[in-house]
């Protein structure tokens, strides 16, 4: 079972104190007191956010490597497609032997 964190007060170091104490798994529920409205949607749902926002980097991260991976594959296919083509532009322009 997880701790249950009281944060008195309502300014912005308590609201900071807030989002760095949800970020541990050690806690289950964040209470505030008095609290502002910013630290009260904090006290709620910030683990979730955080969760949230880790699984989008690692979908972002692996679609960027994807990404990388394609373009350079791409461009190793156009290399080649050139090369190819250079060679036979260098076979029609050679005079014809009769």
């Amino acid at each position: 079972m997880g701790m249950k964190v009281l944060i008195v007060g309502g300014g912005g170091r308590e609201h900071a104190i807030a989002t760095c104490v949800a970020k541990s798994p050690k806690v289950d529920k964040i209470y505030c007191a008095p609290g502002n409205a910013g630290i009260g949607q904090i006290a709620e749902g910030i683990y979730e956010a955080m969760i949230t926002t880790v699984g989008g980097l690692v979908v972002g991260i692996a679609a960027m490597f994807a990404y990388n991976y394609l373009v350079t594959r791409v461009d190793k296919v156009v290399s080649q497609m050139e090369a190819r083509t250079m060679d036979f532009m260098d076979l029609l322009n050679e005079p014809v032997q009769k």
